[in-house]
């Protein structure tokens, strides 16, 4: 799978969290998000996921634009293990 990110913006509560990210993620290749606490990883992943709404931006998925999938076909594409929290099975 391909993960292109063009331009993507977020906003948490009318304050502007990511600003104009881009990238591909490529199946087979190691990615890794760094950044100091604060930065947006976490909103950045959650956005990727459609738990969070773009203000700005696109994502696509081989392809295909991540806003023209339903929730379930997203999830047959992308998962999410949180670092906390207790496990819903």
């Amino acid at each position: 799978m391909t993960i292109i990110l063009d331009n993507v913006s977020a906003q948490i509560d009318g304050k502007m969290i990511l600003s104009s990210v881009s990238g591909r993620l490529e199946r087979g290749r190691v990615t890794a998000l760094i950044g100091s606490n604060g930065a947006g990883k976490t909103t950045l992943l959650r956005t990727l996921l459609g738990l969070q709404p773009l203000s700005a931006g696109t994502i696509t998925l081989d392809g295909v634009s991540a806003s023209t999938l339903s929730t379930n076909e997203r999830a047959r594409r992308l998962a999410y293990l949180p670092q906390s929290g207790a496990p819903h099975w």
